[in-house]
């Protein structure tokens, strides 16, 4: 199939049996235009305009067969694979050619295997200027000058994980779904998670009151929230506790045993090859208030059964894992220092052995109605039930309930004592490129957002993971739905990804910046993680998640004034290649600033069906004739 024409150009022939001029100079610009048109397209069409004949010698290449001499009078039009022949165009008079490219495959993220000696040799001095530019310091890469292809090519379609994280699996139980692919998904058509307070949560027209002030009498003006299904169920006895102990556990202690034992179990381990393992466990858990202030009928309990540390140490001692344990409370930031920890002792720094992978869990459930009572008190619950992230009526955010666990392992292994990179497969979702922490220190107040703290933790990510910031397609913001926070946040995500003045900004795609709680509520604690999954399996399917509730762009966040290559999309947008860097970013309420990279691919099985439709659809189109004449095919056999 015939997927796009390159521009056509004119050669000369001057009568002396050679081309009248060798071309442009070889630079670095044109050393990478060349390249990524001779490796994406397959086709030459080759049209003579005369006004004398020419002679079109071709060669294949790698081959002792004679070559074949082509004569092209005027008006003659030649197709050629261009990538398996030598072609070379003359004449003995003067003579012009008119030569374009057609693609014949689809459009790629990584170089295939380039067989014309042309190709190669551009390919060697591409390898020559990345070397040059991925050597130098970031002060020296400011003053040299790097083609934008070839910098997409540099980071992007040679991406190989080389110090990356994968993340090979994953388990979670969110609002609506246990299936994480299907609650992703249904992020495509604006779906919304929201609901009322279950009934068997607590009875919200007790503490409900649609009044300003009802905070005054110990009563909330938000009733909205995305709630889990079946938190109460748990299979006591395939962990080996007791149902005394069981039914005295935290919902979320217990959701997160079996969800990070699902996730170990899709990666290919079994209780049996994890004990006694240096597996890492790191458990980003809210505060146990939730569970100390429900009412509940138990024999048992205390400390063990909703302490924020007994979680992952519970965890640990259940499958006799004998890695790093760490339980992380950094309110909505917990879930991204809990990965940054994880990556930590993922990598080989100094004489540490690497653990050889680390389960990150999180939680956030709500249990009872005190939250709800403490957020309208404090103004940062939404009395409409909604989030309107970035939205002119901005008005607070509601709560949202999930429990995520993914497992990590870093991308390459010791083979023969030597590190090699490892084989993936399927299983894996995608790969944390990049991540970094850092505090905003002082300001105006202790939840108020710093900008200069949020652009240099994401500056901090991106020299992790060693891209430029215009290879970064979209940003998973926290967004709050406060209306400054919330300008002030993708004010600061724009200038980081788009700085000003950079070289190549016009040549980048547009940053798509967008927020998940505008459908699933502010999560907290497991915001993260969520985030991560997200963006991983809209990735799968090559496009960025749209932002639910997005009507009238808040008129505090002005893009276009700033002079900003960015969006805040309503709709699903498409990656122009098959391969992306996302942000995500991730914040406390005392100031607590996150920042990870992630890099995922679009699934083969979702190219493979989308090859197998577009080859139904060519079999059913009609051939047409033009110009008229052709014979009509009989119908029944079309």
């Amino acid at each position: 199939a015939i997927r796009g024409r390159s521009g056509s150009i004119l050669h000369e022939s001057d009568g002396s049996g050679r081309l009248k001029s060798d071309g442009p100079r070889l630079n670095a610009e044109a050393c990478a235009k060349w390249l990524a048109l001779l490796s994406s397209y397959r086709l030459m069409c080759v049209w003579c305009l005369g006004p004398e004949t020419g002679e079109l010698d071709l060669q294949p290449f790698e081959s002792d067969a004679e070559s074949l001499k082509v004569p092209l009078p005027p008006g003659r039009l030649l197709l050629l694979r261009c990538d398996a022949l030598s072609h070379r165009f003359s004449s003995i008079g003067s003579a012009y050619c008119l030569t374009c490219f057609l693609e014949a495959i689809p459009p790629l993220c990584k170089y295939e295997e380039l067989p014309t000696p042309c190709c190669q040799a551009l390919h060697a001095l591409a390898e020559e200027k990345m070397q040059e530019y991925k050597a130098s310091s970031l002060k020296e890469q400011r003053y040299l000058h790097m083609p934008r292809d070839l910098e997409i090519q540099m980071n992007r379609g040679r991406f190989t994980g080389e110090g990356a994280i994968a993340v090979c699996s994953a388990s979670s139980r969110q609002a609506a779904s246990h299936d994480a692919l299907s609650w992703a998904m249904a992020f495509f058509p604006n779906a919304d998670y929201a609901e009322e307070v279950p009934s068997l949560r607590w009875s919200y027209e007790a503490v409900y009151e649609d009044d300003p002030l009802v905070w005054q009498p110990g009563k909330t003006k938000c009733k909205h929230g995305a709630f889990v299904d079946g938190i109460e169920l748990f299979d006591c006895v395939a962990f080996r506790i007791a149902r005394h102990e069981a039914s005295g556990m935290d919902p979320g202690h217990r959701l997160t045993l079996e969800t990070g034992f699902e996730a170990l179990v899709r990666d290919g381990y079994t209780a049996r090859s994890l004990l006694n393992s240096r597996g890492g466990v790191y458990v980003a858990n809210p505060p146990p208030q939730e569970w100390s202030m429900t009412e509940k009928d138990i024999s048992g309990g205390g400390v063990c059964g909703g302490g924020g540390s007994i979680a992952c140490g519970r965890f640990s001692y259940i499958h006799g894992l004998k890695g790093p344990c760490i339980s992380v409370d950094v309110e909505g930031a917990s879930s991204l220092v809990a990965v940054n920890f994880a990556c930590s002792n993922l990598s080989r720094t100094g004489k540490w052995e690497p653990i050889p992978f680390a389960i990150c869990s999180s939680w956030n459930l709500l249990l009872n109605p005190m939250s709800y009572i403490h957020g309208s008190a404090s103004g940062i619950l939404s009395p409409k039930g909604r989030v309107f992230a970035f939205d002119a009526s901005a008005s607070g955010y509601i709560r949202g309930e999930s429990v995520v666990s993914i497992v990590l392992k870093t991308m390459t292994e010791i083979v023969d004592e030597q590190e090699v990179l490892r084989d993936g497969g399927p299983d894996v979702l995608g790969q944390l490129v990049g991540s970094a922490t850092n505090q905003s220190g002082r300001r105006s107040h202790l939840s108020a957002p710093d900008c200069v703290a949020m652009q240099e933790v994401i500056y901090e990510a991106l020299r992790q993971a060693d891209i430029s910031p215009l290879d970064v397609d979209a940003c998973e913001c926290w967004a709050e739905a406060k209306v400054m926070d919330d300008a002030l946040e993708a004010t600061a995500t724009a200038r980081a990804f788009r700085p000003e003045g950079m070289v190549h900004m016009g040549a980048a795609s547009p940053l798509s910046i967008v927020s998940a709680k505008s459908t699933v509520g502010n999560q907290l604690e497991a915001m993260g993680l969520s985030q991560i999954l997200k963006v991983l399996l809209g990735a799968s399917v090559g496009a960025t998640h749209p932002t639910c509730h997005l009507r009238i762009l808040s008129p505090h966040i002005d893009l276009d004034l700033c002079d900003r290559n960015a969006s805040l999309a309503a709709e699903a947008v498409d990656f122009g290649l098959n391969s992306t860097f996302t942000g995500i970013t991730n914040r406390s309420i005392a100031g607590t600033n996150c920042q990870a990279i992630i890099f995922g691919q679009v699934s083969e099985a979702i190219c493979g069906l989308a090859e197998e439709d577009e080859a139904k659809d060519r079999q059913n189109r009609k051939i047409l004739f033009w110009p008229p004449g052709g014979d009509r095919l009989d119908r029944k056999k079309s």
